[in-house]
């Protein structure tokens, strides 16, 4: 478990913030991109830094002595949380966290002879004088009768969570280590990657979004989503698949969490997406599970069902599974669904079908404005427009300009953020002559203030001098620090023709490109002249919101009414002319 997570973790039973006792911490990496930590516990800390409220019981007071404060150095990114005790201070139910897996299941689900065992042997490695009276009052605590009453369809799931400890066939975990491929079927594990392509196709958050993976079982399907830039949280009841999954997993570490779909452990509205693939109809209580989903989805957020239809229930390999190992394996369709979701804020957007597999796409969305920015980006879409005071400037003179940008994405640009990933700036790159790279960093302009979808911003500013007379091109281009240039994703940079006059018989030109390149980009704080704060077209935001083509195709439509077909191929023809 990464510190990350516990800014999103929740007790299923209260819904109250956690807290990290007796962290056991081991050294590991991940390349999920992960933001900061606001609860991260200094090495060897035996309480961890508290939420905003904490009760005033003799619990709590125990707590407030002997909190620590978040540790200062970026810890969620280089350990994790092997073993430890999450503390609900509210409710004052204590969790388990084992082999790095945190276990948040409800009180009928949970096996408190085991877990209070497990407790008196972790709290016997911590014999911290701090933690001696915690630990008595966590181990005096017997949950009451009523914290264990059983709802409709436990039986199902306490077979699910028990089937790694009947007796298998020899290598029954073995494809969770090859997952989604198998040698044997190749047939099968391309009907698995066609399905997961219609899942990603489908979400509506962007890279570095919240995406909740739920049965993800052995989790490839989380790992896959993280290797997209996502942070993706599995959540299952088999701690088992989730150790076997974890074995393949390397370097792109997913969030996990051992719970029930029924009581999601997590805090509202921190989820930017929920995908479930071929695993939903394992669900007994799905209109309690669609109401937890509703609960922690962002508004306008979007979910994605793939499942077997309706007839799965009678196909002869579900009706043996049920037999012989009392798994739920109920279908369900679009009638059904609506059924589940009638009292919930969330609505059927669409019914479709995968294209190779036999499987139904269910795609949902949760009542809202989906707002976005940087951090977690959609659609990166600017026009830019420069001007200068001339195309000819002196050697060693600074380059004056005057920039018009706006944003015609669906994506706020931050112009601030702690770590400096998802600013958004204007950057600026160097040509020579025959359009040869000099400088990745030539500059990076700031914003002065953040810009939401279709707002305009007028700033002006003064770029490096260029010590080198000659012929050059500086490109324009919005750059979202730590993941792309807009050009990567729909936007065709601005170039601006460039002359450098001066004599350059005593100067270097190889030791000057060597020099720009080993720097950093300079940073620069402009002038802002102007600021628009709502659009001027609201045809054209209603239009083009988070679609780059619509605006290719509005603008062509323009060109069209007032010059022709002719007009609109010479433009063609110039913009392809440019750019070889």
């Amino acid at each position: 478990m990464f510190y990350q997570l516990l800014d999103l973790l929740a007790c299923p039973a209260c819904r109250g913030e956690l807290v990290v006792l007796a962290p056991d911490e081991r050294e590991r990496t991940t390349r999920m991109r992960v933001s900061r930590a606001s609860r991260p516990s200094p090495a060897r800390a035996p309480v961890g830094p508290l939420p905003g409220n904490v009760p005033q019981t003799a619990l709590g007071d125990h707590l407030a002595r002997s909190a620590a404060l978040p540790a200062s150095d970026c810890r969620e990114r280089s350990v994790e949380v092997f073993a430890s005790v999450l503390l609900c201070p509210s409710c004052e139910r204590w969790y388990p966290v084992r082999d790095g897996l945190p276990e948040l299941l409800p009180d009928y689900l949970r096996q408190w002879e085991r877990e209070e065992e497990w407790l008196r042997t972790y709290a016997r490695s911590w014999p911290d004088p701090v933690l001696a009276e915690i630990w008595q009052l966590l181990l005096a605590s017997t949950p009451p009768s009523n914290r264990t009453q059983e709802e409709p369809g436990t039986r199902y799931k306490k077979a699910e969570m028990a089937l790694l400890e009947k007796n298998l066939p020899e290598g029954f975990l073995g494809p969770a280590a090859l997952a989604p491929f198998n040698p044997s079927t190749p047939n099968f594990s391309l009907d698995q990657i066609a399905s997961f392509i219609t899942i990603v196709s489908r979400l509506r958050c962007g890279i570095n979004g919240v995406v909740l993976d739920i049965g993800c079982g052995s989790a490839w399907t989380t790992e896959w989503l993280v290797r997209l830039g996502y942070q993706g949280i599995g959540l299952d009841l088999g701690r088992g698949y989730i150790l076997a999954g974890m074995k393949r997993i390397q370097e792109h570490v997913p969030h996990f969490i051992v719970g029930d779909v029924e009581h999601i452990p997590l805090r509202p509205s921190c989820v930017d997406s929920v995908t479930s693939y071929d695993a939903f109809h394992h669900v007994p209580n799905r209109e309690q599970a669609m109401k937890e989903l509703s609960r922690v989805m962002r508004p306008g957020a979007a979910m994605v069902l793939v499942e077997p239809g309706k007839d799965h229930e009678s196909h002869p390999r579900s009706i043996q599974v049920m037999r012989e190992f009392g798994i739920l394996e109920r279908g369900f369709d679009e009638e059904n669904l609506k059924g589940y979701i009638r009292n919930t804020s969330l609505g059927l957007v669409r019914r479709d079908r995968t294209d190779v597999h036999p499987h139904d796409i269910f795609i949902l969305e949760k009542k809202g404005q989906f707002e976005t920015d940087s951090l977690s980006p959609r659609s990166l879409v600017a026009d830019i427009k420069i001007e200068t005071e001339g195309a000819r400037v002196p050697a060693g003179t600074p380059i004056g300009f005057i920039a018009t940008i706006k944003n015609v994405g669906d994506t706020t640009w931050l112009d601030e953020t702690s770590e400096g990933i998802g600013e958004v700036h204007l950057g600026a790159r160097l040509f020579d002559s025959s359009r040869r790279l000099i400088d990745e960093n030539f500059a990076r302009i700031l914003l002065t203030r953040p810009l939401r979808p279709f707002q305009r911003l007028r700033i002006k500013g003064l770029l490096p001098a260029i010590n080198e007379p000659g012929t050059y091109s500086v490109e324009f281009d919005m750059v979202d620090e730590g993941f792309l240039w807009f050009k990567d994703y729909a936007f065709q940079p601005v170039l601006l023709p460039l002359e450098v006059s001066g004599d350059d018989s005593n100067l270097d030109k190889e030791a000057g490109i060597r020099e720009r390149a080993s720097r950093s980009a300079p940073r620069i704080t402009p002038i802002e002249l102007g600021f628009d704060p709502v659009p001027v077209d609201v045809k054209e935001q209603k239009a083009l919101a988070g679609k780059p083509i619509a605006l290719r195709l509005r603008r062509m439509m323009r060109v069209l009414r007032k010059e022709g077909w002719r007009g609109l191929v010479r433009r063609a023809c110039a913009r392809i002319a440019e750019r070889i």
